[in-house]
């Protein structure tokens, strides 16, 4: 009778540290599932910030340009002697020295297609200059 009594503790114990190594798998399972959503919910509102940020920054931008003479500025290589490139390109760089976080500005065209730079805040001599119609 002792035996059985015994073999029936130690059944029970068994699963008792079953059910807990059970338990322990399924904690860990969820607080894994919690986790990894918690890190997907933060990613997507810095990055909902993030494009606020560059919209607004967009939008200060467009302010301070004359976006109805932007359609005229050309993308070839003697577009940067014409006063109105100085003019623009100026702004970009005063609107850059604005904004520290902020290492090139640059207004892009879309041709059939391809991207085209129009104009950026980089020094001729910088080798982060682009040149107009690259």
């Amino acid at each position: 009778m002792k035996t059985s009594q015994t073999e029936t503790e130690h059944r029970l114990s068994i699963r008792r540290t079953s059910h807990k190594n059970h338990l322990l798998i399924i904690g860990i399972v969820c607080s894994f599932i919690l986790f990894v959503f918690y890190a997907f919910n933060s990613w997507r509102a810095a990055n909902k910030d993030l494009e606020k940020g560059a919209l607004a920054y967009a939008q200060t931008i467009e302010v301070a340009l004359n976006t109805v003479r932007l359609e005229f500025l050309q993308a070839n290589e003697g577009v940067e002697s014409s006063d109105y490139y100085r003019i623009i390109k100026d702004k970009l760089i005063e609107l850059r020295r604005m904004n520290p976080n902020t290492r090139t500005i640059y207004l892009l065209k879309q041709e059939e297609g391809e991207v085209i730079f129009l104009v950026d805040s980089e020094p001729a001599n910088s080798i982060y200059y682009s040149s107009p119609g690259r």
